[in-house]
């Protein structure tokens, strides 16, 4: 499949040409729409951020622990 879109792309240049505008346009269409559909950081970074935050405060490294709950 791959090698039969290869020699087309090389036989026609306005073909070529055509899907060398169109691919980039389908590209950053499917970008755009799904901006927003994922949050940015996952929930559990602030966890993890805040258990080694205590840690350090507490100055007791093996024992993790969050708001007194041991993890």
């Amino acid at each position: 499949m791959i090698s039969t879109i290869v020699k087309e792309l090389i036989q026609s240049k306005t073909t070529s040409f055509r899907y060398f505008l169109i691919f980039p346009a389908i590209v950053f269409i499917l970008l755009i729409a799904r901006i927003g559909s994922y949050d940015l950081e996952e929930t559990s970074e602030t966890r993890y951020a805040e258990i080694s935050r205590e840690m350090l405060v507490s100055s007791d490294y093996l024992p993790s622990q969050l708001l007194g709950i041991y993890h």
